[in-house]
């Protein structure tokens, strides 16, 4: 479990210490004052590279990045000659089993992307928001190369194979809908095009059943939402059995304005879902799901408050103390 971020000389404060929640940390407050630098710290601090920008440190000040996860450690220091970062500890010391770390999932607020796998000690970078429905939909592009065959042609293969992650992320879609009684549901593919013979799967919604290619921006996200959480930890179990290593103990998830796109009815319960989606994908009851996300939104703060609990859970609300005249805030 990822304890605590130490920030020095990066981001909007000089120095910042920021401790996480066992299972769910909310961080919210105003623009500009650091909510998604810290999810792209921690992602830089366990993945090793950086998220959509890089992270620069500030001028005249000593640099330095520290994660505390379990019983050890991961610290980078900034080496302004070089003008590189420097991990001071090796990989290994984040191991939990016979890979480095866990799995991570970033869904960033724009559409953008990343998983770190640690079975296979890559991180797969992040992709603008321009390439991101088609690196969902169809898998590597040419202006990228990513591992992921899409969700066109996964969806495709896993309901005519009758595959348990057709199972899972109907689960997950179930979950995440917002009408208890019109749930959504992946359908059989159907060629929807007389210039492309790709076939489409389909989702059963309350309007009826819609090709995947032309459902709104909220379900988009949902689905997408869903897809990856299904994918990363299907991709991370193939991979160990491949290896013949064991599985990880837990997984973090990162998500950037988890309320982007989405109608009020489903910021509401989107929170107290992917918890519910991430533990049931597992299949153990002993495995740790972290979830650490932002939101400007006080619906989704809303919607998680019956199911907040504070011995596991957390809510970080950021805010600018004013300096003295002639000083700045902190």
């Amino acid at each position: 479990m990822l304890k605590k971020l130490h920030l020095k000389g990066v981001g909007p404060a000089p120095e910042m210490e920021v401790e996480f929640a066992e299972r769910l940390t909310v961080i919210t407050g105003d623009n500009g004052l650091g909510k998604s630098f810290i999810l792209d710290a921690v992602w830089f601090g366990m993945s090793g590279i950086s998220f959509d920008r890089d992270i620069i440190p500030k001028e005249g000040f000593e640099a330095e990045i520290l994660l505390d996860y379990d019983k050890v450690s991961r610290r980078y220091n900034f080496d302004r000659r070089q003008q590189q970062w420097e991990n001071k500890n090796e990989l290994s010391e984040l191991s939990t089993s016979e890979f480095d770390g866990i799995p991570i999932l970033y869904l960033g607020s724009t559409g953008t992307f990343g998983v770190y796998e640690p079975a296979r000690k890559i991180s797969l970078p992040p992709y603008a928001a321009i390439y991101f429905q088609a690196e969902i939909e169809r898998g590597s592009t040419k202006q990228t190369k990513f591992p992921l065959n899409g969700m066109l042609s996964d969806l495709s293969t896993w309901y005519y194979r009758k595959e348990a992650p057709l199972h899972e992320m109907n689960a997950a879609l179930s979950t995440l809908s917002d009408d208890p009684e019109n749930t959504f549901k992946i359908e059989e593919p159907k060629r929807i095009s007389v210039s492309e013979s790709l076939q489409i799967p389909q989702i059963s919604t309350a309007l009826g059943q819609i090709p995947l290619t032309l459902a709104s921006s909220g379900m988009n996200r949902i689905i997408s939402l869903a897809y990856m959480l299904v994918w990363t930890w299907e991709e991370h179990k193939i991979i160990c059995n491949i290896k013949s290593v064991p599985y990880a103990n837990s997984i973090l998830f990162l998500i950037d304005e988890i309320e982007t796109h989405l109608h009020p009815k489903w910021q509401r319960k989107i929170l107290a879902a992917v918890l519910e989606v991430a533990k049931a994908i597992t299949e153990d009851e002993n495995f740790q799901v972290q979830v650490i996300c932002t939101t400007h939104s006080p619906i989704v703060l809303t919607g998680i408050e019956p199911h907040f609990d504070p011995a596991i859970d957390k809510l970080l609300d950021l805010q600018l103390t004013p300096g003295a005249p002639g000083e700045r805030g902190r």
